[in-house]
């Protein structure tokens, strides 16, 4: 962190599964705990000697158990998190991939207070899984293969959708 801190609008950490695969669900808390408050730490340090604040976003995988994901919610809250991006990967089934992250961007915004804002990522980001992300409270949806395919007529359409829905 140290190094990019001064040359950064905001730092992404991103959890792998490695991070949920100790043994117990305490283990996992203790452990996301005790790196969260390191991490925060750090940046109340950099933030005092460099005075200048940049947020920390946590970008959180898909497949993630609903009592993990209450456990870190909590710590989000607890330790200030900036924000979350939920990240989408491309499963085999993408019927499941879309109910799994509808499933955790439901449980984040109904567990998460407005002033941490979510930003969803994937790669196939079709309009209308962009414009449901919106309607649950993403506030910024990211996607990589529509606009390199369709380049600025995708970001047309996906205006006109979003427009179109509010």
């Amino acid at each position: 962190m140290q190094q990019i801190y001064l040359y950064t609008d905001y730092i992404s950490i991103t959890l792998t599964d490695c991070h949920f695969e100790k043994n117990t669900t305490h283990g996992r808390l203790l452990y996301l705990k005790e790196q969260l408050k390191r991490l925060k730490t750090e940046q109340d340090h950099l933030t005092k000697s460099h005075k200048k604040y940049v947020p920390l976003v946590l970008n959180i995988p898909l497949g993630i158990s609903t009592e993990l994901l209450a456990e870190l919610s909590h710590e989000i809250v607890s330790n200030d998190i900036d924000g979350i991006n939920l990240m989408e990967y491309s499963l085999k089934d993408k019927d499941d991939t879309n109910k799994l992250f509808f499933q955790s961007l439901g449980f984040f915004n109904e567990n998460l207070p407005p002033s941490i804002p979510i930003i969803t990522s994937g790669y196939d980001v079709n309009l209308n899984d962009a414009v449901k992300r919106i309607k649950l409270g993403t506030k910024l949806v990211q996607t990589k293969n529509p606009p390199v395919a369709e380049g600025s007529k995708y970001v047309k359409k996906l205006v006109g959708a979003i427009k179109n829905n509010y």
